[in-house]
């Protein structure tokens, strides 16, 4: 019973309550409350579903920038430069021929392939290559200091991927795959700059230390141009072409950087003297304020990431 009149105090408080007070019996007066009530409850439904909806608009609205956004920020971030990589449908066409490596033509595409994607440059088609070419998520990136952008010509040589970057105002121009310095004489960590440019080139080895081999003779290690490099600490050391074109892609030279011949024909033509020339490992290359990488990106993970 007592439980029974607590049910009946609460009803009645609850019906004060809703008439402001006055709670009479009559039934007049509960018949309009009853009408206010169901009209207040069909307004506030009518606001739930249009707030609902705006709600439903804001969010895909808000859902779809973020989709366009995802992928802008993922290559703003860290002042990030992407650029067009080598042909990979020609790199495709190559392996499916069968590559082995001992084609010369289609060890430098791969090789050119590799350096445009940062990826370590040895001519050989694994994981890694495989992977650069399947994944359609792949982002390509480099990182540089500041500094870059106030200079026409920079050039950077990766000693760990051995690639050689050439980097315009700060932008990426052209990445090349480059043959470095063996372990008992290995492509010293050091900024350089270009002090001369040789056509044809001489070569003795280094103070003359090997035969002669005359300019423009294919035995000439050097290729057929040589861009000199800085002497205030190091001696003797240059970026130049090569006699054995296979060499390209491996740690063998006697410190200097070796490129295919076109590519340092090519690249003879356009960079001017007094050019900077940093080389490092990736670690040095770090501390210089330069990163070059390759990742792969799954957007959707992302998008999703960033929904929940």
């Amino acid at each position: 019973m007592l439980f029974i009149k607590r049910i009946i105090t609460i009803i009645i408080a609850i019906a004060t309550i809703l008439t402001g007070g006055s709670f009479s019996g009559k039934a007049e007066e509960k018949e309009n409350i009853g009408e206010e009530i169901v009209a207040e409850r069909e307004d506030n439904t009518e606001q739930i579903e249009e707030v609902e909806e705006v709600e439903e608009v804001v969010e895909e609205e808000l859902l779809e920038e973020e989709e366009e956004k995802i992928e802008e920020d993922i290559l703003e971030e860290n002042k990030r430069i992407p650029w067009q990589s080598y042909d990979e449908e020609l790199i495709k066409g190559i392996i499916a021929r069968g590559y082995n490596g001992t084609v010369l033509e289609d060890r430098n595409a791969i090789l050119k392939f590799q350096a445009e994607n940062n990826l370590l440059v040895d001519g050989i088609v694994g994981p890694m290559t495989k992977e650069a070419l399947q994944n359609e998520n792949k982002l390509v990136y480099d990182i540089v200091p500041e500094s870059f952008k106030e200079k026409d010509w920079i050039i950077v040589i990766n000693k760990s991927k051995k690639i050689l970057t050439v980097y315009k105002r700060g932008e990426v121009y052209k990445k090349y795959p480059v043959a470095l310095g063996k372990a008992s004489s290995p492509t010293p960590d050091y900024k350089f700059r270009i002090i001369n440019k040789i056509v044809d080139p001489y070569w003795g080895g280094i103070r003359g230390k090997y035969t002669p081999v005359k300019g423009g003779d294919p035995k000439n290690p050097l290729g057929r141009r040589w861009l000199g490099l800085s002497t205030e600490k190091y001696w003797g050391y240059g970026i130049h072409g090569n006699a054995d074109p296979f060499s390209i892609g491996k740690y063998i030279s006697a410190g200097c950087i070796r490129m295919i011949n076109e590519d340092v024909e090519e690249l003879f033509e356009y960079i001017p003297m007094g050019t900077e020339v940093w080389i490092g490992t990736e670690e040095v290359l770090e501390e210089w304020g330069i990163k070059q990488c390759i990742e792969y990106k799954v957007l959707q993970v992302a998008y999703n990431n960033f929904l929940y």
